[in-house]
């Protein structure tokens, strides 16, 4: 709601709008652009989400496929992300995670580009640059996109910032600490990064930190091993690559474990961001624990598991051998069947892609769900569609509506009544989910869990005869039947809950008011 809030009007109060919720305004002022292009709806803003998590995946089949020369690898690591539950969720959710994403997978592919071995010669026979004068540029590239990413969402370098001092190590370990042009631009781009974020709303967002506490603060030490799937994205793809590693005993040399190793430095760097964001929430530094602020390891476990289990010591048919070379295919599939070396070759990719993605389709349930007829979605489960369009069915005209969004920003209502916080508080942004796209009269915004004095305030602006009002809440039935208490302590109320669900809609009869007849 927010993003489609922050994306309303004008382009000039997007960063304003983008500051309220704790966002940097880039991604929202490229979302305001694709708006103009596409109109307001649901389906068309959700799409510039579902745009970038599919190019993400597209790009992994391809930068998998050229790291290890295997299509079979490419396929793993583009299917393993397209089917993880997790990154259908945040693909479409419309907010900078799915862009987030795509910046992953294009730092992870300009790293393990600019880490491949290369030979000393600095040119190739033909006089261009070769690779290993083209490594400064991958530096680049993989800077260039680390700072895409954190000016999309600053919580991403928890993730993408391990990339440059792993990669700038093993480089000065390997060719020594040689600089030239290329590292200068990486340099002032991250410079330049820096000041963006810091005269953004980061300032702003890490005053407010304590308001992530309600989702974000960890106290259970085994909550780092449900942050991902861990044996879907590394347990079997490990075992089937080290199966293939065991079955090609032949080739387990100097160069093979190098190449392992290589593959699996994704998957290393996304644990360790992980296990960043785990400590900082579990140590009570700063409650970032939720796989919105880590989502970039997730394409990351991906490369590693395509990467891994059909892995670079074994190329041959399913298969992209000659891809310096500029041909992404597969031999035939006549040499398939009749060479011994490329049969086996050819079958250990078919069945390492079966078993690692059939795998992740059995523990998240997608295979079941598609036995019963019904297709895999994502549902966020708050139909405030259907809210609003019961209450405009049932509502007489002027009677008033209460909205409880449950939005962090509201926190402020547990603070006693005052002035000056009313006229502080972003009244039009907290009123959008009954504003925007599902409109209805007469709202105002209230939280369940708000002061008495704030309560009171809602009650002195009804009617003083009976008075009917509807409660649209984003609130668990319990904070609401203990709100209701609260309001009939102040005023007899009759309450029903006319819509259940994860938005909820309730009907409150007030009596009349016998202090006001009194009077």
């Amino acid at each position: 709601m927010h993003s489609a809030w922050a994306v309303d009007d004008g382009l000039a109060q997007v960063a304003a709008r983008a500051r309220v919720g704790n966002q940097t305004a880039p991604y929202f002022q490229a979302l305001w652009g694709w708006r103009r292009l596409v109109g307001s709806g649901e389906w068309g803003l959700r799409f510039s989400s579902v745009l970038a998590s599919s190019c993400a995946a597209a790009l992994l089949v391809v930068g998998v496929a050229k790291q290890t020369g295997r299509l079979a690898g490419g396929v793993i690591a583009g299917g393993l992300f397209a089917m993880n539950s997790n990154a259908v969720f945040f693909g479409c959710e419309l907010r900078p995670y799915a862009a987030v994403m795509l910046c992953s997978v294009l730092a992870t592919c300009a790293a393990m580009t600019g880490l491949e071995n290369v030979p000393s010669d600095p040119a190739t026979e033909s006089g261009h640059l070769g690779p290993q004068a083209a490594r400064p540029r991958w530096r680049m590239g993989l800077t260039l996109a680390i700072c895409a990413s954190a000016l999309l969402h600053p919580t991403s370098l928890g993730v993408l910032g391990w990339w440059i001092p792993v990669c700038l190590i093993i480089d000065w370990k390997r060719h020594g600490r040689r600089l030239n042009l290329w590292d200068g631009v990486a340099i002032v781009a991250l410079l330049v990064t820096a000041a963006l974020l810091w005269n953004s709303s980061l300032r702003d967002s890490w005053s407010h930190r304590d308001q992530w506490r309600a989702f974000g603060h960890v106290t259970d030490s085994r909550a780092f091993l449900n942050a991902w799937r861990w044996g879907a994205l590394v347990g079997v793809p490990a075992v089937c690559g080290v199966s293939v590693w065991l079955a090609t005993a032949r080739k387990s040399n100097a160069t093979a474990w190098r190449a392992f190793w290589l593959g699996a430095l994704p998957a290393i760097i996304a644990t360790l961001g992980t296990a960043t964001f785990f400590w900082l929430s579990y140590s009570g530094w700063v409650p970032l624990w939720h796989r919105r602020y880590y989502v970039a390891a997730l394409p990351m476990l991906a490369w590693s598991a395509g990467a891994i289990a059909a892995p670079s010591w074994s190329t041959g048919a399913f298969a992209a051998p000659s891809w310096r070379a500029g041909a992404f295919a597969a031999p035939s599939w006549s040499e398939a069947l009749t060479d011994a070396g490329a049969k086996w070759r050819f079958w250990t990719g078919i069945i390492a892609v079966v078993v690692v993605l059939g795998f992740q389709g059995h523990i998240q349930g997608t295979w079941a769900m598609l036995g019963t007829g019904r297709l895999p979605r994502q549902l966020r489960g708050e139909d405030w569609r259907q809210a609003a369009a019961f209450v405009n069915r049932h509502r007489t005209a002027g009677q008033p509506v209460w909205l409880d969004s449950g939005l962090i920003e509201t926190g402020f209502f547990a603070e006693p009544y005052d002035s000056e916080l009313e006229e502080r508080a972003p009244w039009n942004y907290l009123a959008f989910p009954l504003r925007g796209p599902y409109a209805v009269e007469d709202v105002a915004v209230l939280s369940v869990f708000a002061d008495e004095s704030w309560i009171r305030r809602r009650l002195e602006a009804l009617p003083a005869g009976r008075a009917d009002v509807w409660l649209i809440s984003r609130s668990g039935p319990r904070s609401v039947q203990a709100f209701v208490r609260r309001v009939g302590s102040q005023r007899q109320v009759t309450h029903t809950e006319s819509l259940a669900g994860r938005i909820s809609v309730h009907r409150l009869q007030f009596a009349a008011d016998s202090s006001a007849r009194g009077i």
